[in-house]
């Protein structure tokens, strides 16, 4: 293995856990106000600079408010757009971002993303863009773009608009946005990569006997992995990663303060592991955590 200088401002602190029971590996439930308000400080401290957050993850923005964020660039996603008519998207997407920056407490973003990408490829997709850059023109985000689950939902776009910041999945399962080459692509061209799902829900990081039992049928998938990322998953699984071209920052996400310090001490040992390019796996049942419950 191949260690890997990951400075810890690189990382990008999820939120989705402190406003929903989210994930697979979840076995704490949702962090109280207080549980918050220290992971914020610890990971302050540590030298983290931004947070992922969205309208859609229940209470996330309200509780960030609460416990301040003042010091923090914030990254949100506006709710899927499908059913709003074409004459009302604008407005839709302003009125979201502006209930987003009031239950924060906050006068500016550094990031709105559409959270579902067929909103910008779709029939009103030209008024998505407009809205988007009108945010940016109006000073109330720094950076626009959209959150993707595989670089397929980029194609398409209007072309009056190029997305600023765009997330996406990145694990050694699922390699889509790197080894298609989109990563680099959209870096060449101004675009801030953020790569999320860096240890799929967690399941990377189980033993294989904690797995849930849906898993089974990627049994030797999952085993291929867990021998190449060795006795540390979490600091190969971080290190993978952060060497990849084109991607800016890994997004974490935590339950608790124990979490958290676990993650800034594998960021320190960050290494990547051998042989990661042959465990790249196209099956959408596996690497899309929406499909789990279809598959």
């Amino acid at each position: 293995m191949r260690c890997i200088e990951l400075p810890l401002s690189r990382l990008v602190l999820g939120t989705a856990q402190m406003g929903s029971t989210y994930g697979v590996a979840n076995r704490t439930g949702r962090p109280d106000i207080g549980e918050v308000e220290a992971i914020l400080a610890m990971a302050s401290d540590a030298g983290l600079k931004m947070l992922d957050t969205a309208a859609a993850y229940g209470q996330s923005e309200e509780v960030l408010g609460r416990a301040g964020v003042s010091r923090w660039q914030i990254v949100t996603k506006v709710p899927p757009l499908v059913d709003v008519p074409r004459a009302r998207v604008g407005v839709v997407i302003r009125e979201s971002v502006v209930r987003s920056l009031d239950r924060l407490r906050c006068e500016k973003l550094y990031g709105v993303m559409v959270h579902a990408a067929g909103d910008l490829t779709g029939t009103n997709a030209e008024c998505v863009a407009d809205a988007l850059s009108a945010l940016r023109a109006d000073g109330l985000c720094e950076k626009a773009g959209l959150s993707i689950y595989r670089p397929q939902d980029l194609v398409d776009p209007p072309s009056s608009f190029f997305p600023g910041i765009v997330q996406a999945p990145l694990n050694p399962l699922d390699q889509r946005i790197v080894t298609t080459g989109t990563a680099q692509r959209l870096t060449e061209n101004g675009c801030e990569v953020h790569a999320r799902s860096l240890f799929l829900q967690g399941i990377l990081l189980m033993p294989p006997a904690s797995r849930p039992a849906r898993f089974a049928r990627w049994a030797a998938a999952l085993s291929a992995c867990d021998a190449a990322l060795g006795d540390d998953p979490l600091a190969s699984c971080l290190g993978f990663a952060a060497a990849q071209p084109g991607i800016a920052r890994l997004v974490v996400g935590v339950e608790n303060e124990t979490q958290l310090s676990e993650i800034l001490v594998a960021a320190s040992q960050a290494r990547e592991p051998h042989g990661t390019a042959a465990l790249a796996n196209n099956d959408p049942n596996l690497i899309e955590p929406p499909l789990w419950g279809e598959s």
